[in-house]
Protein backbone atom coordinates (compact mmCIF):
# COMPACT_ATOMS: atom_id res chain seq x y z
CA UNK A 1 0.00 0.00 0.00
CA UNK A 2 1.11 3.60 -1.20
CA UNK A 3 1.96 5.89 1.61
CA UNK A 4 -0.79 8.74 2.19
CA UNK A 5 1.64 11.48 0.32
CA UNK A 6 2.11 9.25 -3.06
CA UNK A 7 -1.56 8.70 -2.93
CA UNK A 8 -2.27 12.34 -2.32
CA UNK A 9 0.42 13.48 -4.80
CA UNK A 10 -0.54 11.27 -7.34
CA UNK A 11 -4.64 12.45 -6.98
CA UNK A 12 -3.60 16.41 -7.34
CA UNK A 13 -1.22 15.62 -10.36
CA UNK A 14 -4.29 14.12 -12.14
CA UNK A 15 -5.83 17.23 -11.49
CA UNK A 16 -6.38 19.42 -14.58
CA UNK A 17 -7.54 22.43 -12.57
CA UNK A 18 -6.95 23.54 -8.82
CA UNK A 19 -8.62 26.45 -7.50
CA UNK A 20 -7.61 28.21 -3.81
CA UNK A 21 -10.83 28.71 -1.92
CA UNK A 22 -11.12 31.68 0.61
CA UNK A 23 -13.71 33.59 1.72
CA UNK A 24 -16.60 34.91 -0.58
CA UNK A 25 -16.01 32.75 -3.43
CA UNK A 26 -15.66 29.77 -1.73
CA UNK A 27 -18.84 27.88 -2.91
CA UNK A 28 -18.53 29.93 -6.55
CA UNK A 29 -15.18 28.36 -7.32
CA UNK A 30 -15.67 25.10 -5.61
CA UNK A 31 -17.47 23.52 -8.90
CA UNK A 32 -15.01 23.77 -10.89
CA UNK A 33 -12.00 22.03 -9.00
CA UNK A 34 -10.86 18.33 -9.78
CA UNK A 35 -9.47 17.71 -5.63
CA UNK A 36 -10.56 19.74 -2.86
CA UNK A 37 -7.82 19.12 -0.53
CA UNK A 38 -9.88 19.98 2.79
CA UNK A 39 -6.83 20.42 5.93
CA UNK A 40 -7.45 20.72 9.37
CA UNK A 41 -11.14 21.34 9.69
CA UNK A 42 -14.19 19.85 11.54
CA UNK A 43 -15.92 19.99 8.56
CA UNK A 44 -19.35 20.85 10.44
CA UNK A 45 -19.11 24.39 9.72
CA UNK A 46 -20.83 26.01 6.70
CA UNK A 47 -21.00 26.88 4.13
CA UNK A 48 -17.58 25.40 3.95
CA UNK A 49 -18.34 22.07 5.14
CA UNK A 50 -20.21 21.67 2.02
CA UNK A 51 -17.56 22.19 -0.79
CA UNK A 52 -15.82 18.89 -0.90
CA UNK A 53 -19.55 17.55 -1.60
CA UNK A 54 -19.89 19.82 -4.87
CA UNK A 55 -15.96 19.01 -5.55
CA UNK A 56 -17.26 15.00 -5.54
CA UNK A 57 -20.58 15.36 -6.74
CA UNK A 58 -19.62 16.66 -10.32
CA UNK A 59 -16.68 13.93 -10.35
CA UNK A 60 -13.61 15.18 -8.25
CA UNK A 61 -11.25 13.56 -5.79
CA UNK A 62 -11.38 14.64 -2.08
CA UNK A 63 -8.41 14.38 0.38
CA UNK A 64 -9.00 14.85 3.72
CA UNK A 65 -5.73 15.88 6.12
CA UNK A 66 -6.73 15.75 9.63
CA UNK A 67 -5.19 13.71 13.16
CA UNK A 68 -8.65 13.17 13.74
CA UNK A 69 -11.89 11.81 11.99
CA UNK A 70 -14.45 13.83 11.01
CA UNK A 71 -17.75 13.18 9.64
CA UNK A 72 -16.23 13.60 6.13
CA UNK A 73 -14.06 10.98 6.66
CA UNK A 74 -15.66 8.20 5.09
CA UNK A 75 -16.70 9.83 2.08
CA UNK A 76 -13.47 10.63 0.96
CA UNK A 77 -11.46 9.49 -1.64
CA UNK A 78 -8.17 9.47 0.99
CA UNK A 79 -8.00 10.13 4.48
CA UNK A 80 -4.74 11.13 5.71
CA UNK A 81 -4.40 10.78 9.52
CA UNK A 82 -2.33 13.23 10.12
CA UNK A 83 -0.94 16.96 11.45
CA UNK A 84 -1.55 19.77 8.79
CA UNK A 85 2.21 21.02 10.04
CA UNK A 86 3.32 17.19 9.07
CA UNK A 87 1.68 16.51 6.66
CA UNK A 88 1.65 19.67 3.69
CA UNK A 89 5.94 19.90 3.86
CA UNK A 90 5.42 16.18 3.05
CA UNK A 91 2.69 16.75 0.26
CA UNK A 92 4.69 20.24 -0.89
CA UNK A 93 7.77 17.90 -1.21
CA UNK A 94 6.61 15.21 -2.81
CA UNK A 95 4.45 17.49 -5.75
CA UNK A 96 7.94 19.28 -5.83
CA UNK A 97 9.87 15.84 -6.81
CA UNK A 98 7.66 14.75 -9.34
Amino acid sequence: MSAPHEVATDLLEQASRVVVLTGAGMSAESGVADVALVVGTSSLVYPAANLPAVVSGRGGRVIEINPDETPLSPSVDLYWSARAGEALPRLAEALAGA
